[in-house]
């Protein structure tokens, strides 16, 4: 506990030089006349003197040049943002205390280098790795021990060092601390650590205020102000034991390059980011942790949606459960001021869930790490208010057609408290370490996502980090489960990153155990990590807010709900008296998960699959997607993905968005879904897959053009064709694609009504931290390099260059041909100018 102890300003003179003495009498006459209590200790890893408006560190001995973790978050804002909000991270690094001559410097330490089996390599990097100043505080007073003395005010009242909090000043266009508006509010010690809460009034420069007043922007700022918390917590001597990173399991990691290898050169590693979970009984199979993992929710969630939360994150007990640990993980209310005055949400010692009003529709679980063994400190995972909104559009939009308790908005509280419980889940993943892995949904056939005993074990993907979201696969009357929920991968994950071997192992001896873990992937597909990668954009089995393994069934089920959701829009999302909002924003969202379910088709065209074979295990980890399968994708996408979508364009839905462009949102996806596979990497893939094996039936980029203009402009089949508006509108988007290819027209919107997909697209879906180990799986190299730039210099690749000739010839000729026997006098105008537009590529 800590030790507050008042006294008198006197008492603390007595023992100090001249200079301090003088400079301690003059802080104490500047306080304020009749306050009680000039000046106040606090005793705790450092003894913190506090007088009047300004805080002394007397920094003990044996705090000097130890490794201290620095974290400050947002405690309260005058103005937010998107991505800023109570509990968001402003900064976090490592610092040390160095005393020399008679200053103390606060210094930068960094881990990005190590050579820890070679000691004289060891002191060239730390050559390599000098500590930066932060800032350099005069010695004004020593106490006890010597131990000095620094008035560190300024730190948080009036300076902004370069990084902690600069770049949002710069985000928010300000320009300066104003100190007579800024304030240490509180400070507290404890034996490892100090809580110091303080505000900060920011101000622009004239010149930007002038700016924005010119602009005529939305609002004009003179002053914005912001209460920060910053944690000093010392860390432990001995840093808990890593582990090594492997990116066939997918965890945050802390890189370094390692020098002290018998490679000739320096090796790319790192260290996985986990909770330090030791267990009681060392030898048991299963035990108890020393200390298990406590999440404190705080105050501000809604206490209907408390019980949603404790469950989401104490699910994850089944999980540790199989890696030796029971009771490893707890939700707990958190402590009002009376139960522990000394409780604080951003105290980076706690686990705590925060919650915040905004119209934000996400959620994030970002991690406090000790860099140098990876140890997740704690977490403080943020809750935007709205993203209770997020979720049940998702529900609607997925599923509502399997389950009459979503035929109404808003939908029951066990509905939505489910889907919470499922994000929940979902962010504490993100903090115990693991990252997303968007192929788990691919281990799980069609016949198992529609099957209810299989979905009530095991839910929509082999793991609840995916973005797999619900079983919209399952049709009515397969009574199958809809939500994620925990799969093998989850299981496998976690044991991988926490399963303890022998106390004396050492994390170098530890490998080969982990590897064997791993390598069980070779033989259960539903182990399997992906995503997030460079390799990832190409594989087929690598998606998000999809389900199943196989992309088209699961799309060609996926549309037949979507169809279904349409008679329910109106009812759900409007009443008498009320707008139209909310029916604007299903219908839109109904057309964005529409397009999803499409493009993981289309992504089949020239994809690669990807399986983490290491060496000696398996085969070669890239394969080529079959050609049949291929053009089965273009098939689909041509009968199913761009065939008129009739039950979307219902007029009764759409004359209640918009005067007039209902379909433009349809249209923007088919625009997105032809530029994905009108692609030079696409055509290019198609002709290496030839290549690779000259004697098969291959599907290259001629063919899929072919195929295009066949299936794009059946109506030319008929005798006297016909092209209805919808689907001239489909054909003008795909020529001018055609166009912007062969390098005919430099404007892709040149002919098009279609809107941009990508705005459609950022609905906010849940992420969790970013911050990952780089996995660049490509042929990078200079000789790489050359080639690329000698591919860009040159313009449009021959491959793809020849093939769109060959393509736009073809359909000029098609287009030729009909025109002679069309009667329609709109779709004879249109096939003339179309034949026009094709009739400038060189």
């Amino acid at each position: 506990m800590r030790k507050i102890l008042s006294v008198i300003s006197l008492v603390i003179a007595a023992s100090l030089c001249p200079p301090a003495l003088a400079m301690t009498s003059a802080m104490v006459a500047s306080c304020p006349a009749g306050m009680e209590q000039k000046v106040t200790t606090v005793a705790g890893m450092f003894v913190i003197h506090v007088i009047c408006d300004h805080v002394m560190f007397e920094i003990p001995a044996n705090m000097l040049n130890r490794d201290m973790l620095v974290n400050t978050e947002f405690a309260a804002l005058s103005t937010g943002s998107d991505f800023v909000a109570p509990g968001s991270v402003v900064d976090n690094r490592v610092i040390r205390w160095v005393r020399r001559g008679n200053k103390v410097y606060l210094e930068n330490v960094r881990y990005e280098m190590w050579a820890q089996n070679m000691a004289n390599l060891q002191r060239g990097v730390e050559a390599a790795s000098l500590r930066t100043v932060i800032k350099a505080f005069e010695i004004i007073m020593e106490g006890p021990d010597k131990a000095p003395v620094i008035d560190i005010t300024g730190l948080f009242v009036s300076e902004v060092p370069d990084g902690f909090a600069l770049e949002f000043m710069q985000y928010f266009r300000m320009n300066a601390i104003d100190p007579k508006r800024s304030f240490i509010d509180s400070v507290k010690a404890f034996p490892q650590n100090i809580e110091i809460r303080f505000q900060q009034t920011w101000v622009p420069s004239a010149t930007e205020l002038r700016k924005n007043v010119e602009d005529e922007a939305e609002r004009v700022p003179a002053a914005l102000g912001f209460i920060f918390h910053t944690s000093l917590l010392l860390l432990p001597e001995e840093p808990m034991s890593p582990r090594f990173a492997d990116d066939r399991v997918g965890y945050f990691a802390v890189p370094f390059d390692d020098y002290g290898t018998n490679d000739y050169g320096k090796v790319r590693r790192a260290f996985i980011q986990r909770y330090r979970l030791e267990k009681k009984n060392a030898d048991a199979e299963v035990s108890d942790p020393v200390k298990p993992i406590v999440f404190y929710i705080s105050d501000e969630v809604p206490e209907k949606w408390r019980q949603y939360i404790k469950g989401g994150i104490e699910d994850w007990q089944q999980i540790f459960d199989k890696a030796g640990f029971s009771n490893a993980i707890f939700a707990r209310n958190a402590p009002t001021p009376l139960e522990d005055p000394n409780f604080d949400l951003e105290d980076v010692r706690y686990n705590v869930i925060r919650w915040t009003p905004s119209g934000r529709q996400n959620a994030m679980g970002p991690a406090v790490v000790d860099p140098r063994s990876g140890e997740v400190i704690s977490s403080h995972a943020i809750f935007w208010h709205d993203v209770l909104r997020l979720v049940e559009t998702w529900y609607f939009t997925q599923v509502s057609p399997l389950d009459p308790r979503a035929h109404s908005l808003p939908m029951p509280d066990d509905v939505i408290g489910g889907m919470l419980r499922y994000v929940v889940s979902h962010e504490i993943g993100h903090a115990l370490g693991l990252r997303h892995n968007f192929k788990a949904h691919s281990a799980y056939s069609i016949e198992q996502l529609r099957s209810p005993e299989w979905t009530r074990q095991w839910g929509t993907s082999a793991s609840i980090m995916d973005y797999s979201r619900l079983n919209y696969v399952a049709q009515p009357g397969d009574n199958a489960f809809l939500l994620p929920k925990f799969g093998p991968y989850d299981y496998f994950a976690i044991e991988w990153g926490y399963r303890s071997f022998s106390s004396g192992m050492s994390f170098d001896e530890e490998w080969p155990h982990l590897d064997e873990m791993a390598a069980k992937q070779i033989d259960e597909p539903m182990l399997r990590f992906g995503g997030e990668d460079d390799s990832a954009t190409l594989d087929p089995l690598v998606n998000t807010n999809v389900v199943g393994g196989d992309p088209i069934e699961a799309a060609s089920l996926g549309l037949r709900n979507i169809d279904r959701v349409m008679p329910l829009l109106i009812p759900a999302t409007t009443k008498r008296g009320g707008d139209y909002i909310r029916l604007r924003e299903m219908y839109q969202s109904l057309v964005v998960q529409r397009y999803r379910e499409l493009a993981a088709v289309a992504k089949i065209v020239g994809g690669v699959e990807e399986t983490r074979y290491q060496a000696g295990r398996g085969v070669a980890p890239f394969k080529a997607v079959e050609p049949a399968r291929q053009r089965a994708a273009v098939k689909f996408l041509i009968d199913r993905g761009w065939a008129t979508p009739r039950p979307l364009l219902d007029r009764e839905v759409l004359q209640r968005i918009g005067p007039s462009g209902g379909a433009d949102a349809l249209q923007g996806s088919n625009v997105q879904l032809l530029r994905q596979i009108l692609d030079t990497g696409v055509f290019q893939r198609m002709a290496e897959g030839r290549q690779a094996d000259p004697g098969g039936r291959a599907y290259v980029g001629m063919d899929m053009l072919i195929d295009l203009n066949d299936g794009l402009f059946k109506e030319l089949n008929a005798k006297s064709p016909v092209v209805e508006l919808y689907r001239r509108e489909l054909q003008r988007n795909y020529v001018t694609l055609l166009l912007v290819a062969t390098g005919a027209t430099n404007d892709p919107q040149s002919a098009s009504n279609a809107i941009d997909m990508s705005k459609l697209l950022n609905d906010g879906s849940i992420h969790g931290s970013t911050r990952s180990l780089s996995a660049t799986r490509n042929a990078a190299s200079p000789l790489a390099d050359v080639a690329t730039q000698y591919r860009r210099e040159r313009g449009r690749p021959s491959e793809f260059r020849s093939s769109l000739r060959s393509g736009v010839a073809h359909l000029y000729a098609k287009l030729d041909d009909a025109i002679k026997r069309t009667k329609d006098t709109e779709t004879g105008a249109h096939l003339r100018d179309l034949r026009s537009e094709l009739g400038k590529v060189p």
